[in-house]
């Protein structure tokens, strides 16, 4: 398979984030709706109490369907993604209270590809959303929707899951970032 559905490592030894930002409008940048506009500098975002890790990785579980990521993950983003990406800075409060010196980014994934086989991936619509699936009993993908040169992008009708091409798992892998598994986009994919 030439694409993988992104994941965090649940079971390594890093942080999750789950303490959000006072007024921040958490939907859209999870879908890949423009944010730039509106996101606060810097938002500070808050080390999950339930996660007593404090490495933070660099693809950063979070409580809101963000692809939260490292400078080092944004730099091969650039140099590799040419799928349009809004990058929203961020800063991580850790258990103590004390905010981290580094600048993180939400990758905000604008593109989205409708890539999913419809009729034989058992969608279900999402109740809130019903232009959106929460789960698709079976993906199978349409690869000859995907554009040949996209790298990342979200899966319509569920955009809050990214695909990722070979390529870059394989740079990923390379270069050691850390925080992220993947797992072949066939199967149950599911919101919760």
């Amino acid at each position: 398979m030439d694409y993988f559905l992104l994941d965090y490592d649940l079971d390594g030894p890093y942080c999750s984030l789950s303490g959000e930002p006072d007024g921040l409008r958490l939907r859209p940048p999870s879908v890949g709706e423009r944010s730039a506009s509106w996101w606060p500098a810097e938002a500070p975002f808050k080390m999950s109490n339930s996660v007593p890790a404090i490495a933070v990785g660099d693809f950063i579980d979070n409580a809101f369907s963000y692809l939260m990521i490292s400078a080092r993950t944004k730099a091969l983003f650039e140099e590799m993604v040419p799928d349009p990406i809004e990058y929203l800075p961020f800063k991580i409060v850790n258990h103590k209270g004390a905010e981290l010196k580094e600048t993180f980014y939400v990758a905000n994934v604008l593109a989205v590809v409708p890539a999913v086989d419809m009729a034989r991936s058992e969608p279900r619509t999402d109740d809130l959303f019903p232009a959106y699936c929460d789960q698709l009993g079976d993906l199978h993908l349409d690869l000859a929707k995907i554009p040949p040169e996209s790298r990342l992008f979200r899966l319509a009708p569920m955009p809050q899951k990214i695909l990722m091409h070979q390529a870059l798992k394989e740079e990923i892998e390379r270069r050691e970032l850390t925080g992220m598994v993947f797992a072949e986009p066939t199967g149950l994919v599911s919101l919760s």
